[in-house]
């Protein structure tokens, strides 16, 4: 009789993807401090900037936000040299003409940077600034149709930018513009069909969704959803989120919207709570998939890279800031811890924070404990900056994902996120009746199911393999929540 032991084994190895050498195992990202900023900021913008110089050197520039007492006007900007992935010092530069806060800001040309609207301290702006990186000054853009704070921005090419909602000074608005800063001029578009504020907005294909967010006409808290198409000027609603929420965070994988987090309100405690869930929107159906985060969230936000070898897009993780727990009037704010999550499951090597390969190594906790900070992708990574809970400006760099081509597994075609999962785990890649069955390492079927979700809430920490119809089974770590 063959033994045990060996069984396990023959089976673990059965079950296993073939493996290719094929980019497409990634490591966790490294975390670094970097310098701090000159001064604390937080619901603030950033912009990468690439000036001519004579050092080559890149920018990051700070603008505006509040101090945690009044809205800013200054400005500062992190030089990274050429071979450096974070700020290497700070400098002053000019301030803007308007104070603004809750705005939203891009950058545009590689010389420019542009904050469009937000909050003075007393009124709602309709105003743009411009910021010339070779000059080192401000000058008046656009003025926009309607005034707006709360609100979010995508580019649509290098010179137009598509902005949605806001609250005006009155209420929470559904009107839409885009932005043309090369005529310098602002045009009136589609409205949603929900008016939205502190809503998320990511391009998701061809068309570009606005998901969830705060309107206090409609019961404050939204779960409504809508996608826009720019090539027809028009919107489409779609599946509402599985929670209503506002504050939350998305990023797109390719064709699929993934939120995190979000801020709900608990009657009872009367005060706001961050979501420990997150959720994918799959735009055949139209329909919402929840999934379970180790940690709540909300005022955060999320990166993820996908890496080209060859003209050939591998996934990565995603990663989340840590953001705020609970918040409100006369509340002490907690936090949440930042965490990653995947959509290559059966490649990304699980939530463990290693000693990195640069510098001093990882340092996670640089990105718990920040209520709107801001971040930025660079070449490298990403720049985290301010809305540190000790108020001094600290600033965190974000670099990676790597990549261990000899190590490489062949991608499946299953994706299940997050991964590690804690409960409910989000399935991409089955059809709505498509049966499937979760393993253990002994083999033995602990969870059978159809669709595109799986519980694994009550099984012990461990690895799993989980396995559709006849394709490859995908490796699931489940821990617990402690």
């Amino acid at each position: 009789m063959m033994p045990r032991c060996f069984s396990l084994i023959l089976f673990a190895f059965l079950l296993w993807p073939k493996t290719q050498a094929q980019p497409s195992v990634m490591e966790p990202y490294d975390v670094y401090s970097c310098a701090g900023m000159i001064e604390y900021r937080e619901a603030h913008q950033l912009a990468v900037l690439n000036p001519v110089n004579d050092f080559d050197q890149s920018w990051v520039l700070a603008m505006g936000g509040s101090d945690g007492d009044q809205t800013l006007a200054t400005a500062e900007i992190g030089i990274l040299s050429p071979d450096s992935y974070a700020p290497d010092y700070w400098e002053p530069t000019e301030s803007m003409s308007t104070p603004r806060q809750d705005f939203v800001a891009v950058s545009w040309g590689g010389v420019y940077a542009v904050a469009i609207g937000g909050f003075d301290g007393n009124q709602v702006l309709s105003s743009t600034e411009i910021y010339n990186a070779e000059t080192q000054t401000w000058s008046p853009g656009p003025e926009l149709i309607s005034p707006r704070t709360h609100h979010r921005a995508v580019m649509l090419d290098a010179d137009r930018v598509l902005i949605t909602g806001g609250f005006d000074g009155v209420a929470e608005i559904a009107t839409c513009e885009i932005l043309n800063l090369a005529t310098g001029t602002s045009e009136a578009v589609a409205p949603m069909n929900m008016a939205r504020a502190s809503h998320t907005l990511v391009w998701a294909g061809a068309r570009i969704m606005a998901a969830g967010g705060f309107n206090a006409a409609e019961g404050f808290q939204l779960a409504a959803s809508e996608y826009y198409r720019p090539d027809l000027d028009s919107w489409t609603e779609t599946g509402d989120l599985p929670v209503a929420r506002d504050n939350h965070a998305a990023v797109s994988n390719g064709l699929y919207p993934i939120v995190t987090g979000g801020r709900v309100f608990n009657a009872e405690s009367n005060l706001f709570e961050g979501l420990a869930e997150g959720a994918w929107n799959d735009p055949e159906t139209g329909s919402w998939v929840a999934f379970d985060m180790a940690s709540p969230h909300s005022y955060h936000g999320m990166g993820k890279r996908n890496l080209v070898v060859d003209g050939t897009s591998y996934g990565a993780p995603w990663w989340c800031l840590g953001g705020v727990d609970e918040s409100g009037v006369g509340v002490e704010t907690t936090f949440g811890a930042a965490e990653l999550g995947s959509d290559q499951s059966n490649n990304w090597q699980g939530n463990i924070w290693e000693e990195g390969p640069i510098g001093t190594g990882q340092n996670p906790d640089l990105l718990n404990g920040r209520y709107k900070a801001a971040m930025v992708g660079t070449d490298a990574g990403w720049v985290v900056t301010g809305g540190d809970a000790e108020g001094i400006g600290t600033c965190a760099v974000v670099v990676g994902p790597l990549t261990n081509v000899e190590d490489a597994v062949y991608p499946s075609d299953l994706v299940l996120y997050p991964n590690p999962a804690v409960g409910r785990v989000a399935i991409q890649g089955v059809g709505q009746q498509e049966g499937w069955t979760l393993r253990d390492a002994a083999g033995r079927a602990v969870r059978r199911g159809a669709g595109h979700q799986l519980d694994v809430t009550g099984l012990s920490a461990g690895t799993y393999f989980f396995q559709a119809s006849d394709r490859p089974a995908v490796r699931l770590q489940v821990q617990s929540r402690d």
